[in-house]
């Protein structure tokens, strides 16, 4: 009798476990994005704590714009985007006004773009994923963007960038105004060419430009919003 009832609760965990890990593994295949965090570990209870020195604070995704409507939500004015990867893997992307969309480009059917989310949110484990974008690039000018924030040392979160400000590299707050403040623990996106095999990577922006924030979570420089 005991050898049964063992047997049967062996038989169970085997089948739990093999449940949990398919379905871990069915996430991860769902889609390819880019960042430092997987899309399992993203997904948690929004009263974890969390440090974000040692979390990147964005993750980004790049695919073909199939069509474009208008979003029916809470948030008025939004589009609601589908994107196909190279590999055929789809997601649904919000922009809303509070996206920032550098270069202020137009999003329509045929565009490559990458968007940029925050990787510390919880999702929604469903498919095709949907993401409420903060940034989007038009990949139509052969530059390196990247979203994050940065430390004193000007080293991104995810420890793959470390920026060396030179007097050419334009520093702008999102509205186009000069930023004269200082980029530690900022919201940024920055734009880049080549950069060092180093780890982390080096390299010299063209352009910085500095998100608007809560005064609540970051002191705006005086020209901020």
């Amino acid at each position: 009798m005991k050898f049964k009832k063992i047997s049967a609760g062996v038989l169970s965990v085997a089948v739990l476990s093999l449940s949990s890990s398919t379905a871990f593994a069915a996430g991860k295949e769902n889609f390819k994005h880019g960042g430092c965090i997987d899309l399992v570990k993203r997904v948690m209870p929004i009263s974890s704590k969390m440090n974000p020195e040692k979390q990147c604070s964005f993750n980004s995704f790049t695919g073909t714009v199939k069509k474009v409507t208008d979003f029916e939500g809470s948030k008025k004015g939004s589009k609601y985007v589908l994107v196909e990867d190279a590999e055929g893997k789809e997601s649904n992307v919000i922009i809303s006004k509070d996206t920032y969309i550098v270069d202020n480009e137009k999003i329509e059917v045929g565009s490559v773009i990458t968007w940029f989310y925050d990787a510390n949110k919880p999702m929604l484990m469903i498919y095709p994923p949907q993401y409420n974008a903060e940034v989007v690039v038009i990949n139509n000018k052969g530059q390196n963007v990247k979203v994050d924030r940065f430390d004193k040392n000007l080293v991104s979160y995810d420890k793959s960038l470390k920026l060396n400000i030179s007097e050419d590299t334009e520093v702008i707050l999102q509205n186009g105004k000069p930023f004269k403040g200082e980029l530690k623990n900022r919201k940024l996106i920055v734009m880049y060419g080549p950069s060092t095999r180093s780890i982390p990577a080096q390299t010299t922006p063209t352009k910085i430009i500095v998100l608007f924030e809560k005064p609540a979570n970051h002191i705006q420089n005086s020209t901020g919003k």
